[in-house]
């Protein structure tokens, strides 16, 4: 059973809780009309008033799922924008635990998963960090920053979410491909007293572990003083256990293989086995509190807290097949005939076609191994609080909006302990203590097995007799880490609109918008490691793998790993880990610490005008950024403090055009532009450099945020009573685009080794409107450093090997 069929499973078991009291018409979803889907009531009020004198009983039903489907089709319908929705009844009686996977059905949208869980969200294929976030159309950070997160957000905080491919004015310029609107339930969505509790439970059939879920919603509304009062809180409460494992291979192209024929060859450098226990929970908590004095005007306070918390145990063993990769035959000469079935003395066989090894297929000798045990407490949050209103003054709309939004992204992992073999020795005569394994690396079938290594006089190597488990070889510890990362992401948002129905081309609306955003985001990360085999046993800590795995659980999974396996024991890997707390202490990385605040000013103007056939929204909004930043610079073992500043100011126009070909068609035509700003650690002027290795790394605060002019042409049909089709297409130019040249790693056809000529984690940023016109570049790059005491100049070498690869920093970058 997939994970998939096992929530399925979990929710065909679950037992529901539906209760709803109301004042109106009951209804499982409420008063549709008053929560703005424009459905239509199911019955006529007057017919069942007629029904009643007559003394006759009518019993009517609604199907929820059904008219929450038609609910977002009427509002994607009438928007003036290319959206796509999903309404609340759709999220709250389909099996979705958050917003990733509430979208996901959704044309245009894909989802990228974690152990079968709905996390990233990309829009029409674009990267995810093209994708941003608002919660009632207030742009929010994600914890993990400008890529956003949406498992970290449970589905049910929301009413309806709104998806918005083409952008307007008065959208936050920082999107690009598109931004994913989360509109959260209000007490007015419902007529008086509305309850609703949901739960249900169920077993994950990978592991066999429990999965729990829960929801509650509670609201009602008051009479005040001639206007309305509304009153909601809502919560849930999402649990998922699962064991699972994998294969997970590293390939590269190996310079030695040379033989006729090998010029495709890409062979396994690492062969992976994972094997993870892990327990994911969603939960949180809603409330809001709306009063409406009239019908034209309310102001309301809401407040939004949920978290997402992933706590993890791994074990991780790891075959390091090109440990002795310079070893491998380098002969441009066909293959012996015949050929030998043994690999040549002091050789292990890796990447070698002459013994019959083939990338998927063979046996490699006297090969290292790893084995990695490590747990994780990841814990995301979002706490966002929105103070405003929306107010009708004679002919003017007004809307105001005060928020205050606090992201955390706790990546703290509390130990990794990591054992290694002894080495290879330099005529090979350590390989007795290593690995012999014959491997199979195809689809679905991938195993391999452990042999012991068996040394002819003349270096020769030959598999040995089996091996039942890793620990079996000789082993010892290497090290215990711990690692604590915090991450906050401080964010106030001040925004303001007016607008007004003109007679300007006969029917337009005009609306003026000002908004302004502070976002500070602070990063610290400490690390506690004990090191080396002498001070772990002077730590009291033994250095075997048997004794980590001593009392834990035998393996029970499905995959055909050719060997056995004891997972580790969690309760002594965490008296390892007191143990060495006992004898070091966390210390800072300083160079991963740094304090990075954007300050976004924009402005908008946009007008809709109205025609017969449809209508035309038009405008132009314009940013003025401005970055600051705090760092520490490692320059020759030195550390000194850096701040660097940075500012831009652009025009982003759009304009777009819908056509109603019918009554039930619509053509849309957008002509758009956005900037996606670098994340802020990206732009953290933090940096290591090292002589040695002509390397310099780190952030890069003078990124400039990355340009798009888009089109759009899209038509829509909309097939009655709730059918949907839509064809369109749609191209985007980008200039500025960030690169990220940590690219895989195969040998020297790309990097001598990967990013060993890189500069910054995402430092490289292409310049010039041809995004792919890329080029060979061999040049001088200059940077000067600044600090309170010194001012400091280094330069690097940057040189790739790819005419489809380069880096070119234009001009001298300062950091002031």
């Amino acid at each position: 059973m997939t994970t998939r069929s096992a929530r399925l499973a979990a929710l065909r078991a679950s037992v529901a809780l539906l209760g709803l009291w109301s004042a109106a018409v009951p209804a499982l979803a409420g008063d549709p009309q008053a929560a703005g889907n424009r459905i239509p009531p199911p019955v006529n009020r007057p017919v069942v008033d007629e029904i009643a004198e007559a003394g006759e009983i009518l019993v009517t039903g609604d199907r929820p799922i059904a008219e929450s489907e038609q609910a977002a089709l009427s509002f994607q319908r009438e928007s003036d924008s290319l959206v796509s929705v999903v309404s609340s009844d759709a999220i709250g009686r389909l099996p979705d635990q958050n917003i990733a996977q509430a979208i996901s059905r959704l044309p245009g949208i894909a989802v990228q998963r974690d152990q079968g869980q709905a996390r990233y969200v990309s829009v029409r294929g674009a990267p995810n960090r093209w994708t941003t976030i608002s919660v009632d159309g207030i742009n929010i950070v994600s914890p993990e920053g400008r890529e956003t997160r949406f498992d970290s957000i449970p589905s049910a905080i929301a009413t309806r979410v709104v998806v918005e491919k083409a952008i307007t004015p008065a959208t936050s310029g920082e999107t690009i491909a598109g931004n994913v609107d989360i509109i959260t339930r209000s007490p007015f969505d419902y007529d008086g007293l509305y309850v609703a509790a949901r739960g249900g439970a169920g077993i994950n059939d990978l592991g066999g572990r429990p999965v729990f879920e829960g929801s509650l919603v509670l609201s009602d509304t008051f009479d005040v003083g001639g206007g309305q009062l509304g009153l909601l809180f809502s919560g849930s409460y999402y649990q998922r256990g699962m064991e699972t494992d994998n294969f997970e291979n590293d390939w590269e192209v190996v310079n030695q293989d040379r033989r006729p024929g090998s010029e495709t060859n890409v062979w396994a450098r690492e062969i992976e086995n994972k094997f993870y226990r892990l327990t994911r929970k969603n939960w949180s908590t809603t409330g809001r509190l709306e009063w409406q004095p009239n019908t034209t005007n309310k102001i309301f306070f809401t407040s939004i807290y949920s978290i997402f918390t992933d706590d993890e145990y791994r074990d991780n063993y790891r075959l390091d097949t090109d440990d002795q990769q310079g070893r491998v035959p380098n002969s441009t000469l066909p293959c012996p005939v015949p050929p030998s079935p043994l690999p040549a003395p002091n050789t292990t066989g890796y990447a070698d076609v002459c013994i019959g090894n083939s990338p998927f297929d063979g046996t490699v000798y006297g090969i290292d191994f790893d084995a990695r045990f490590r747990t994780t407490a990841y814990r995301q949050s979002v706490w966002t609080s929105t103070l405003g209103g929306d107010h009708d003054v004679d002919d003017w709309q007004v809307m105001w909006r005060a928020n205050f939004t606090r992201a955390k992204d706790d990546g703290s992992q509390p130990y990794l302990i990591t054992y290694v073999q002894p080495g290879f020795g330099s005529n090979g005569q350590g390989a007795v203590n290593r690995v012999t394994t014959t491997y199979r690396l195809r689809e679905l079938s991938q195993h391999f097995t452990l042999n012991r290594t068996l040394r002819e006089a003349n270096g020769q190597l030959l598999k040995g007799p089996p091996v039942r488990e890793f620990q079996d070889f000789p082993n010892d510890m290497s090290s215990i880490t711990s690692t604590d990362a915090l991450a906050v992401t401080d964010a106030w948002t001040g925004l303001a609109q007016v607008s007004r129905k003109t007679s300007l081309f006969g029917d337009t609306v005009l609306a003026a918008g000002l908004q302004y955003d502070t976002r500070t985001k602070t990063n610290t990360v400490s690390t506690l490691a004990l090191t080396g085999t002498a001070n772990i046993l002077a730590a009291g800590i033994p250095t075997k793998i048997a004794d980590l795995t001593a009392g834990g659980v035998p393996y029970n999974g499905k995959l055909p790993l050719g060997y056995s396996l004891t997972l580790f024991n969690i309760d002594t890997a965490q008296s390892f880990l007191e143990k060495a707390q006992a004898v070091r202490s966390y210390q800072p990385v300083l160079t991963d610490g740094y304090e990075v605040t954007e300050q976004a000013l924009a402005g908008y103007v946009m007008a809709t005008t109205g025609f017969d056939w449809g209508n035309i929204v038009w405008g132009v909004r314009v940013e003025s950024l401005r970055n600051t930043g705090e760092g520490v610079a490692l320059i020759g073992g030195t550390a000194l403090p850096v701040s660097s500043e940075s500012s831009q100011t652009f025009p982003l126009p759009s304009v777009q055009l819908n056509w109603n070909v019918a009554d039930d068609q619509i053509i849309r035509v957008s002509l758009n532009t956005g900037a996606s700003r670098p994340d802020y650690s990206v732009l953290r002027p933090s940096f290591v450099v090292n002589d040695g290795n002509d390397l310099i790394e780190g952030g890069n605060p003078f990124a400039v945020p990355e340009r798009s002019v888009g089109l759009d042409l899209y038509w829509e049909w909309y097939i009655q009573p709730r059918g949907f089709f839509s064809l369109g297409v749609f191209a985007k130019k980008l200039r500025d685009v960030l690169f990220d040249p940590g690219l895989p790693e195969h040998g020297d056809a790309l990097f001598v080794r990967q990013a060993s000529r890189r500069i910054g984690e995402e430092l490289l940023q292409i310049r010039g409107d041809g995004h792919d016109q890329l080029e060979q570049l061999d040049d001088l790059v200059e940077v000067h450093y600044r600090t309170p005491w010194a001012t400091m100049s280094s330069t690097r070498l940057i040189s790739y090997r790819r005419s489809w690869i380069f880096a070119l920093l234009s001009g001298d970058s300062e950091a002031k």
